[in-house]
């Protein structure tokens, strides 16, 4: 059974600068970073550092010096190795080497970074650093045990949406007071009224086109050939059109 329509839905889901042993020998920022991560005895997070210094190399110089000034603001916020280091350097990691992002791709994550660094407090940037990493690491919206939620055949970008300014218009003539008012949806059943989609404002990922496969222990669903938009702060998707497969 295939319909088109519309949904809505939420999800469930430093000083950089360290010596070496030998005095007066100050380490490069990757190497800096692979010292901080691994220090914490953790192989999850020591992997984090060790492949972030394996690809350090690899990045635009631009890229670097974005990273590097992140860095230290989110240092000096006083975000803490963990979980926000943490899940920052492991979205960058999750973002080249897992998802293969291109370089446009991984600018626009860094850029959404910025205004989050700048805007939220660290709590919610957290959330949008562990968001990110999720979706870079598995490709999914929310990669649970009891239940998944794929991102495939899609297109997406990272933007971060700001609330739009509305001007007032005074130069618009009023209606006279005697002018008939449309009363018509007033009186329509609540299945029947109009569907208000809620506003995403923040950091999101914006689909221009993507299939959402649902997945559980015991069955598998999909929306194809849709599109919409998914919040990092709150975990909402805002989708419109699609066929319904199950």
């Amino acid at each position: 059974m295939k319909k088109l329509f519309l949904f809505i839905f939420w999800i469930p889901a430093l000083n950089l600068a360290a010596q070496s042993p030998t005095e007066g020998y100050q380490l490069g920022f990757a190497d800096s970073v692979r010292v901080m991560l691994n220090n914490t005895k953790s192989q999850e997070v020591m992997a984090i550092g060790d492949a972030f210094g394996t690809l350090w190399a690899g990045l635009g110089p631009d890229q670097q010096l974005t990273i590097k000034r992140q860095a230290k603001l989110m240092k000096k916020k006083g975000y803490k190795l963990r979980p926000h280091f943490t899940n920052y350097y492991g979205a960058i990691v999750a973002a080249i080497n897992t998802e293969k992002a291109d370089a446009g791709k991984f600018s626009e994550f860094l850029s959404v970074v910025d205004r989050v660094i700048a805007k939220e407090n660290s709590n919610l940037a957290n959330v949008v650093l562990q968001q990110s990493r999720e979706f870079f690491e598995n490709h999914a919206l929310t990669f649970q045990k009891s239940f998944r939620l794929r991102a495939t055949n899609d297109n997406y970008s990272f933007v971060y949406l700001e609330p739009k300014v509305v001007i007032p218009d005074t130069t618009q003539n009023y209606a006279p007071a005697d002018t008939p008012v449309d009363t018509t949806t007033a009186y329509l059943p609540a299945w029947q009224q109009p569907i208000a989609q809620p506003e995403i404002f923040g950091a999101a990922i914006n689909f221009s086109a993507v299939s959402l496969v649902f997945v559980t222990p015991y069955d598998s669903a999909a929306i194809k050939n849709t599109k919409g938009t998914y919040s990092l702060t709150s975990k909402l998707f805002v989708g419109e059109g699609g066929n319904f497969d199950w």
